[in-house]
């Protein structure tokens, strides 16, 4: 290669390595343009999360309920007594509206209604955080009670229903069968049993 055109072509080479070196950054477009399309998938995504946020709540605290009816019915059953659940607003005594929080507790009388002399505290339940409601149908609007057989001690089938400012379109019902089996659905047919 001659000398003229190492030349030319090192000064050209440099010249390149001098503009790649100063073009190292974003434009204020760039940026701007970037931010935008940031915020619009925010905008579309924050909605869908705050549902997905608010059915797993519903599905937790049906949760904790049927497990707190299970568990009343599998103690029943291994003590031979009648096992109660019934809400608690102070965790303390029978009394309140089911999202206040609710007791589990050996019920010697079998009246459903927590007896500080006889009775025993099993398991406590806080209420929910939050606006959830809990309604119970007429047999189980104050408590629900499982025979030492495991069966309940309802004519019928007794419903809970849990929603949250959605309404009944995305609650969820709980029915306690007769035989003491707990199911779950969703969407009950309106927010109050």
């Amino acid at each position: 290669m001659p000398i003229v055109t190492k030349a030319l072509f090192f000064s050209q080479q440099r010249a390149i390595v001098k503009i790649m070196k100063r073009e190292r950054g974003f434009t204020l477009i760039e940026l701007m343009i970037a931010i935008a399309i940031v915020a619009i998938a925010l905008t579309l995504a924050i909605p869908s999360f705050t549902t997905v946020i608010k059915n797993n709540r519903l599905i937790t605290q049906i949760n904790e309920l049927v497990a707190h009816l299970s568990y009343a019915r599998s103690e029943a059953i291994k003590r031979g007594s009648v096992i109660s659940v019934c809400a608690s607003a102070d965790q303390a005594a029978c009394g309140g509206a089911w999202n206040t929080g609710w007791i589990t507790f050996l019920d010697i009388n079998g009246n459903g209604d927590f007896d500080n002399a006889t009775d025993a505290i099993l398991r406590i339940h806080e209420g929910f955080d939050g606006s959830n409601t809990l309604d119970g149908s007429a047999a189980v609007s104050t408590s629900a009670s499982y025979l030492g057989s495991g069966f309940t001690n309802l004519a019928a089938n007794a419903t809970f229903s849990l929603c949250d400012d959605r309404g009944a379109t995305e609650g969820r019902q709980l029915t306690i069968s007769s035989t003491g089996r707990v199911s779950t659905t969703t969407s009950p047919a309106s927010c109050t049993p």
